[in-house]
């Protein structure tokens, strides 16, 4: 929209860049850069990312003046009270394969990772009709729906988390 001039980017006071990270890793860089060109110089730009590798930086420094850097603590939780379980399962077999996990095991709170939106609603749903409470969260839910969804989760009324990756940041 840019090059074919239906978009114009001069007035632009915030810009706003999340998910940095990501759109390294999905070759989006040189794109995030042909915008923030076009931008005007003096505005204020917010550059969000879970993890910080060179591009990132060497963006940061490109296109903000005097950066400050923000960190989350990574220690909230200690990782030696948290077991990571995986298997490998064929495509058919993965349902009754969690299964057969979370009835070994007996988790206390269960988060399982899923690729997209929909796979996380119908994990959790299945999840439901095999007797488990599950509760799902992803980038479809309103704001008010992901808050309850964790605050159900964090409080045990919901043993098992079904989020994709995004959401769960």
């Amino acid at each position: 929209m840019i090059k074919r001039k239906v978009l114009r980017l001069d007035s632009i006071r915030v810009a706003v860049l999340d998910e940095a990270d990501r759109m390294l890793d999905m070759g989006f860089i040189d794109d995030v850069k042909e915008i923030l060109s076009e931008t005007p110089e003096f505005r204020q730009t917010l550059l969000f990312s879970a993890t910080m590798p060179d591009e990132i930086k060497h963006l940061a420094k490109t296109y903000m003046k005097n950066p400050e850097i923000l960190t989350v603590s990574t220690d909230a939780v200690p990782i030696d009270r948290i077991k990571q379980t995986y298997i490998v399962a064929e495509w058919k077999d993965k349902l009754n394969a969690l299964l057969k996990i979370l009835d070994r095991e007996k988790p206390e709170l269960a988060i399982v990772f899923v690729k997209t939106k929909f796979e996380a609603s119908k994990l959790a749903h299945k999840l439901k009709l095999k007797g488990h409470y599950a509760i799902s969260l992803h980038g479809n839910l309103s704001q008010n729906q992901r808050d309850k969804a964790i605050h159900l989760f964090r409080h045990g009324h919901a043993r098992i988390l079904v989020a994709t990756d995004i959401a769960a940041r």
